[in-house]
Parts: structure tokens; C-alpha cells; sequence
């Protein structure tokens, strides 16, 4: 069978294009040349262009009849043949022999004349606009481009006496000749405009090559941990990255993740003596999924959560060595570390080391901020081809596969709101999702013909923390789920229990709205209350002391001071405290408490916390499949389309667990990333047994196999300590205290200033955060979340100065 590899040969005009086309012509055997001019409109239906009255040969949606040229190339490479009907007037115009040394050409010459080349036809497609139509790009299977200075290309182009053209009337065409400036007002900047998206940043002449002609990257949609996890795991497997956020920040809603990540018969567990495995994990998950579950899914999730956990800590070197149990566990299996939240920790780690390895090795990553997808292209046949994004204020196009991991869509308060469609009653609730969650992903691929999955199932958290200064905020803080699970209570405002505080999150959230609705609550719009007795505050000191310094929290150093604060009477609490000790010692709960932490005493230190229900996590999504190919609604995977995390539906059925969020990200990022490799070897296998086996047809596509190097090797992105430009300067905490509104904001930090006012936007955990501290010093409480070289890595400009004390 005769196989055709189409060769595509670009540049501007007079960059030499067809002259190397015909040079090769000579030196492979069964090669032909296809003009791309030849596909031009006849003269007389040549646009006249808008600015200057003159026929506009270039400008690319007109320049060129993209359907014939298409269907030209498909042809050509179904049959091996130029068609008999097709003309060419390539050979009217001017022919200047540009010699190349006979010893170059002979070798080449023999190259190809040893290889068996009998039943290959190379076709040699040279045009000034090649890689701008995507589906011209999609049948190319090798890819050059000659970039030409600009002065060169003027006076090549000034040298030119003519150029012939298709007429309707004449078989052999007509003669052009430019009008005067024609080339500085028509022909250069329409060249530079097609040919935007070829090198970054749309710089013809000094840009760096991008996909369109160097190969493809997998394009990963979200900076989230899920993307993360989907791009390092991409990098093991030896394919390039190019990673797109629609933020300023990468991070995603990971970076708020409060109580940890789960992991069944983890490297941690098995230290501990805890008897936990994946079974019991999936029955677990299983029936917190109900009639929902998935078994495939939830045997993916499960089955590889303790290598999610352990590759998290051997890749990383992660402190993951504290393990909980959280509602709907039968066993400890929540790990987080000593100090800050887990979520922050782990997504932190993988999105330093690959902003490192962006730096360090550009070709392998690369990392788009600020662009906002906004369509997802496919090829004729269906498969998903790449992406449309808007960045900087310009359209751009990626080619590849696409992996989505763009969220859930519990903050869509948009327009076009999912949340608003498939649950209504809930859009008057406040949400603990940043602004970016508004179902991105989701709706791009429903748009191609993507199947959407439980889209009702929206997982509403028991635990919201109110803050008194401000109780109908629509954002709100999570109070880690955690902090039941070390042994918190929730006590309404007549100071008594109404729920077992280890259920599902659903069944919580259910008791606390039945508990309002019996009439228990009118007194009070805010009464339940979750508290915390000194053990348990202990146990989770780092969490209690940032949501005191937040305002969110209060410690109490009696029962005395807490009973006042509740308005009750301390035989109330005395009570409380009494009959759940009566159940920790005979086991028996009356709400059906199985897991208890150790008894209450009334002389003892509390923290506590006023909560509300809140929108906290989108069950529903795309459908995928166990390799988390997205399904279309014929039931089938879309070739070249991947999920991961939280746009992913079905994972978590019914309910989703605590800690099985993080995991989800981790364990779906990892899968979707092999199954993306995969995909681009097979892509790229394909194009080698096109090209007759070519090993070079995929260098631009893979990199070596091999994982990036442990953290302590890891390559550091240069990166100041504090601000390259304070210039000595030094302030009193008198003067940054006058900078405290949403327009002037300053911050101390470690005995440093920083003005943090146009930073405010693209701050990750909102700007609520950084506005509480405005004209503060917030060293204690910015420590306790981050290490002291974010500032240097994301904000030096900041810094403008120090604190004079």
C-alpha cells in the first residue's frame, strides 16, 4: 500500500519556499510539489481591501479556497496522486536557481535512495499561509517553516517583476504586479498576522517556535492540582506540557483543601499500624457513592490511592505523616502534615516545581497564565485536535490533546450558570469556591458533544465558618472537616448535640436544616456552633490558631466564659458534656456515633466556631471513562479529550467523602496524564508509519522518557529573596497604616513592606485575605500558610521597602 507523507513547507513570501521544495523534489525519489498559490480565487474574485482600494492577495480567510485545498491534500494522500484535473501555473513565473553544494546534495540523494522508499510518495506542499487553517496544519506530517529577515524578504519581493494568477477566463492566468507600497501596506502585515500563532507572542522575526510547527504538546487546561498532577505525570512519560489557567495564579481550589488527602495501605498507615487497605476503601466510598457509585471509577480512585499518597510524598517529599478519620470512614486514612493546610502544601510543591522546570527546561514546558479557553477544536473525523484561547487581549490556537481539569462549578453565578439549571434552590447559598469555579471545562466539551453526568449532585458542606463581622459574606472559609474528625461537636443554640458530627456531609447538612426547620433556631440566625475542647484543639492547634487570627474562631478558657457566650446556663453545657461521655465509655451513641476521640470535661479550654451550610463541591461533570477519556453522548470516548478532578463527574456519586477531593485531582491527574502519553505515542506512532518509519517524525512531539529530577536536584527559578527595587527605603508602622484600602494597600511581612495593591486581583485565596491585613503587620499569620520566598518567587515587585522600628 503506498503511503504519502505530506511535507509542509512555510514562510513569507519570497522566503525561498518553492525553491526548496523543488531542490528536494530532485533529491527524493517519488516526490511532487503542490503550489498552495494554485488554490487561490481566480483574480476577478479577489477582495478589494477596505483601507487602500486595492485587489488583497493575502489576507488568509480570502486568500485562499480552504475547502479545495483540503479536499486536494485528503485526496492526495488517499491515492498517492496529483489529480489529473488539477493546473498549475507555478511554471510561468520567474525561476532563479539558487546552486547548494553538489557534495550536500549527493549525500542527501543517497540518504534517501538506500531507505525503501517504493511505496512512498513524498508531497511537497509549499504556501505563504500553511499554517494557519487548522485542518491544513492537521494532515501535515512534517513541518517546516523558513523565517527570513524582514528587509530581505522587502527587497526580494521589490525584485519581482510579476507573478501569474488563475483567471476564469484564461487557462493560463494573468500577470500581477504590485502597487506601489503594496507590500509594506498589504502583503507584510498579512503575513504577520496569519502567522501570530507560529512563533510566541506573535514575534515573526525573533519569536520562539510554537506547536503549529514544532509538534504537539498535551495542552493542559487548569493549573489546579489535578492539571498539575495530569502535567508531571505527562513528563514522566516523556511528552511536552503546555499548561493553560485562566488565572493569574495557578493553584485552583486545592490550595483551600483544609482536612488532607486520602490514602488506603499508604507508606504512613502501615508505620502507624493501621489495618486500611483498598477494599475497605472502596466499600467505604462505595456506599457514600449509594446509588450512584460507579465501581469502575471508584476502584481507579481507590485502588491507586496509596500510590497517589506515596508519590506524593517520595516525588515531592511531602510530610504527610499524619492520618485521621473523617465522616463516612471506617478507618484513619486522611493524611496531612504538621503544620498548614494540606491542600496549600501538596498543590504548592507541584506548582513550584514545575514553574522550575518551565524555566528550566522551556522546551519540554511551558506555562500560559491569564488565558481563558474558549473553544476546543476537533478534526473532521471528531477527535480533539487543540484548543482556542483568548491571552493578552488575542485569539490564539494550541494543537493537541487536551486534558480538563478546570474545576467544578459551585461559584457559577454566571449567565449561563450550570449550578443555576441543575439546582436552583441552592443559588441564594454562600459558596466556599473561588470566582474561577464557574464550570469552564464543563461547557466547552458539553458544546462539542460531551455527555454531562450527575449535574444535580452538588455536595453542600455542614461547616462553613461565619464571620461575625460579616455573616452574609457569599464566600466563605471551610472549617476543615478535620476538626470533627479529631473530635469537635456541633451544638445548636440550646447547647445540645442533634447529629452523629462523623455522617456523610450530606446527611450533616440535612440534620442542621431539619434542626432549623423544627423551630429550634429562630432565636438566632447563626446558632450551631462547632467546638472544640482542648485535646482535640491540640490535636489541630496550627488550624485553630489561623482561624482565630482570621477572626472566625474564638478561644474560651472555661466552660464558664463559653456557657456566657451562648447565653445558657452552665448546667446546660455540664449536661452536654456528661451524656457524651456516658456515650464514649458504653459505645452508644443516641445520634449513632461509632468513633469517639476521649471525654469532655467542662474545666477545659475551647475553641469554637458559629457555622452554615455552604455550596462546597460539584459531584456532577463530564462522564468519563476508567482511563478518564471524556464520553460522548453516544457513550463513546472523544479521541484526544481527557478529565481530571473536580470537571469530572461521577467519581464521587452521590456524595463525595472528605479528603477524596485531593485524592481525586491526584489519582485522575495521574491517569489522565497516562492516557494523554499514550494517546500522543499513538498519535505520533501513526504518523511515523506514514512517513515509513521515520524515528524523526516525533522528536518535537516526546522528550526522553524519564521523570523530572527529585526535589532536592530540582532546578530553582532565579528568583530575589524580596523585591529587586526597594532602594533602601524604610517605613514606620504609622505609615503603612494609612494604606489600608482596596486602592492603597500595604502589608508588613518579616520586618518587610510590601504594597500589595495591584496584586490584590490575582491573590489565589481572594482578595478578602490579604484586606483583613491591610495596613498590618501579617507576618504570624502569612508564616503559618506560606513559606517566606513566595513573595520573591510570585510578588517581588511588591517590596518597597523595610519596616523601621
Amino acid at each position: 500500500m503506498t503511503k504519502v507523507i505530506l511535507v509542509g513547507i512555510g514562510g513569507a513570501t519570497c522566503s525561498g519556499k518553492t525553491t526548496l521544495a523543488k531542490h528536494l523534489k530532485r533529491i527524493i525519489p517519488n516526490s511532487v510539489i503542490i503550489h498552495q498559490d494554485d488554490f487561490a480565487p481566480p483574480q476577478e474574485l479577489v477582495p478589494i481591501h477596505p483601507v487602500y482600494n486595492v485587489q488583497d492577495w493575502d489576507a488568509a480567510p480570502g486568500a485562499i479556497d480552504w475547502p479545495r485545498l483540503v479536499e486536494f491534500l485528503r485526496t492526495v494522500k488517499a491515492t498517492g496522486e496529483i489529480p489529473a484535473d488539477h493546473r498549475s501555473h507555478d511554471h510561468l513565473n520567474e525561476q532563479k536557481d539558487v546552486p547548494i553544494p553538489p557534495e550536500l546534495r549527493d549525500h542527501w540523494t543517497a540518504v534517501f535512495q538506500q531507505r525503501d522508499t517504493e511505496d512512498v510518495v513524498w508531497a511537497l506542499l509549499d504556501g505563504f499561509l500553511l499554517y494557519w487553517h487548522p485542518e491544513v496544519i492537521e494532515q501535515l506530517d512534517v513541518r517546516i517553516f523558513l523565517r527570513v529577515p524582514h528587509d530581505v524578504l522587502r527587497a526580494r519581493r521589490h525584485e519581482r517583476h510579476g507573478y501569474h494568477t488563475a483567471v476564469q477566463s484564461d487557462p493560463e492566468g494573468a500577470l500581477w504586479q504590485d502597487p506601489p507600497n503594496y507590500w509594506e501596506q498589504i502583503v507584510y502585515p498579512a503575513y504577520v498576522d496569519a502567522t501570530r500563532d507560529v512563533f510566541e507572542g506573535g514575534d515573526v522575526e525573533a519569536g520562539a517556535p510554537t506547536a503549529k510547527v514544532e509538534g504537539m504538546s498535551v495542552i493542559v487546561v487548569g493549573g489546579g492540582l489535578a492539571g498539575l498532577s495530569a502535567a508531571h505525570t505527562l513528563l514522566e512519560r516523556g511528552a511536552n506540557v503546555l499548561l493553560l489557567d485562566k488565572q493569574g495564579f495557578m493553584g485552583g481550589n486545592s490550595t483551600k483543601a483544609t482536612s488532607g488527602i486520602n490514602g488506603a495501605g499508604t507508606q504512613t498507615q502501615q508505620e502507624a499500624g493501621i489495618p486500611d487497605n483498598a477494599k475497605i476503601f472502596f466499600e467505604d466510598t462505595k456506599k457514600s457513592a449509594r446509588d450512584l457509585a460507579r465501581d469502575d471509577l471508584i476502584r481507579v480512585l481507590t485502588g491507586r490511592s496509596g500510590d497517589a499518597v506515596n508519590w506524593l510524598q517520595d516525588k515531592f517529599g511531602l510530610d504527610l505523616s499524619k492520618v485521621a478519620r473523617l465522616g463516612g470512614h471506617s478507618q484513619p486514612r486522611t493524611h496531612r502534615g504538621d503544620a498548614q493546610f494540606p491542600g496549600m502544601v501538596i498543590t504548592y510543591a507541584q506548582m513550584e516545581r514545575l514553574e522550575d522546570l518551565a524555566v528550566s527546561n522551556p522546551e519540554r514546558v511551558k506555562i500560559i497564565k491569564k488565558a481563558r479557553v474558549s473553544k476546543l477544536l476537533k478534526d473532521e473525523s471528531g477527535a480533539v485536535i487543540g484548543v482556542e484561547y483568548q491571552h493578552g487581549g488575542k485569539a490564539n490556537s494550541a494543537y493537541g490533546p487536551v486534558v480538563l481539569a478546570t474545576g467544578g462549578y459551585a461559584a457559577d453565578f454566571t449567565e449561563d450558570s450550570l449550578l443555576k439549571k441543575y439546582r436552583p434552590e441552592l443559588w441564594d447559598l454562600p459558596t466556599t469556591n473561588g470566582d474561577h469555579c464557574t464550570g469552564d471545562g464543563q461547557k466547552l466539551a458539553m458544546n462539542i458533544g460531551a455527555q454531562g453526568v450527575d449535574l444535580e449532585k452538588v455536595q453542600v458542606h455542614p461547616t462553613g465558618l461565619v464571620d461575625p463581622n460579616e455573616p452574609d459574606a457569599k464566600v466563605k472559609f471551610l472549617a476543615a472537616e478535620a476538626l470533627r474528625g479529631v473530635g469537635g461537636l456541633l451544638l445548636d443554640n440550646t447547647g445540645a448535640r442533634f447529629v452523629d458530627e462523623l455522617q456523610h456531609r450530606d446527611y450533616v447538612t440535612g440534620k442542621m436544616w431539619e434542626n432549623k426547620k423544627a423551630g429550634l433556631l429562630f432565636s438566632n440566625p447563626y446558632p450551631i456552633r462547632l467546638v472544640l475542647n482542648g485535646s482535640a484543639s491540640k490535636e489541630i492547634e496550627w488550624h485553630c490558631k489561623h482561624y482565630v487570627g482570621r477572626g472566625l474562631m474564638k478561644r474560651f478558657e472555661n466552660g464558664d466564659a463559653l456557657s456566657k457566650e451562648m447565653g445558657l446556663n452552665p448546667s446546660v453545657l455540664k449536661k452536654t458534656f456528661e451524656t457524651y461521655n456516658n456515650s464514649v465509655r458504653t459505645k452508644k451513641d443516641p445520634f449513632g456515633k461509632k468513633f469517639f476521640q476521649g471525654e469532655w470535661k467542662y474545666d477545659d479550654v475551647f475553641h469554637v466556631a458559629i457555622m452554615t451550610p455552604v455550596l462546597h463541591y460539584t459531584m456532577g461533570g463530564l462522564e468519563i471513562d476508567a482511563e478518564s477519556r471524556v464520553i460522548d453522548t453516544k457513550g463513546k470516548p472523544i479521541p484526544g479529550l481527557f478529565a481530571a478532578g473536580e470537571v469530572a463527574g461521577g467519581v464521587h456519586g452521590a456524595n463525595r467523602l472528605g479528603g477524596s477531593s485531593l485524592l481525586g485531582c491526584v489519582v485522575f491527574g495521574r491517569v489522565s496524564g497516562d492516557s494523554a502519553a499514550a494517546y500522543l505515542l499513538q498519535s505520533a506512532s501513526k504518523a511515523i508509519e506514514k512517513a515509513g518509519g521515520r524515528l524523526g517524525a516525533v522528536a518535537g512531539q516526546l522528550g526522553a522518557p524519564k521523570a523530572d529530577a527529585p526535589k532536592a536536584d530540582a532546578p530553582k527559578a532565579a528568583a530575589p529573596a524580596s523585591g529587586p527595587s526597594s532602594g533602601g527605603k524604610t517605613f514606620t508602622m504609622e505609615e503603612v497604616a494609612k494604606h489600608n484600602k482596596k486602592d492603597d494597600i500595604w502589608v508588613v511581612v518579616d520586618g518587610e513592606v510590601l504594597d500589595v495593591t495591584n496584586f490584590l486581583g490575582d491573590h489565589p485565596g481572594g482578595e478578602k485575605a490579604i484586606l483583613l491585613y491591610a495596613g498590618r503587620d501579617a507576618t504570624e499569620e502569612f508564616l503559618m500558610l506560606h513559606e517566606k520566598k513566595v513573595i520573591g518567587r510570585y510578588a517581588p515587585d511588591s517590596v518597597i521597602g523595610k519596616l523601621r522600628k
